[in-house]
């Protein structure tokens, strides 16, 4: 068994998530302190911590909501920065062992910011 002082021997590698406007998006995740790998019109790549890569992929339409979850320090603030820059974020809902609440980036699918519980280094 993994102690919570080791590395975990795995991660998430790749997240795809779909964006009718893949520079907006880019921006959008650029201004939330990911990394931007590359970007071009119709495709990109930004590296979240732990080096995951969300792979941006330019769709005709309205993208729907991603099957993932992006894990936070501290999602009230987060939240009130969303607000105060003209986004419209669902109210935090109070689970039992997370805080959330979900935000419509410019490429139009709806992400859910959740409060981290990661266990020592990752």
């Amino acid at each position: 068994m993994i102690t919570e002082h080791e590395v975990p021997r795995l991660a998430i590698g790749h997240l795809r998530l779909e964006s009718g406007n893949v520079p907006a998006t880019v921006r959008f995740f650029d201004d939330l302190g990911a990394r931007v790998v590359m970007s071009r019109e119709a495709f990109a790549i930004v590296e979240l911590r732990g080096g995951t890569h969300v792979i941006i992929a330019g769709i005709a339409g309205r993208p729907g909501s991603p099957g993932f979850d992006l894990m936070v320090d501290d999602v009230p603030t987060l939240r009130d920065g969303f607000e105060r820059q003209g986004y419209r974020p669902s109210e935090i809902r109070r689970g039992g062992v997370h805080q959330s609440f979900e935000v419509e980036e410019p490429g139009g699918a709806t992400l859910t910011f959740t409060s981290s519980h990661a266990m020592g280094r990752v």
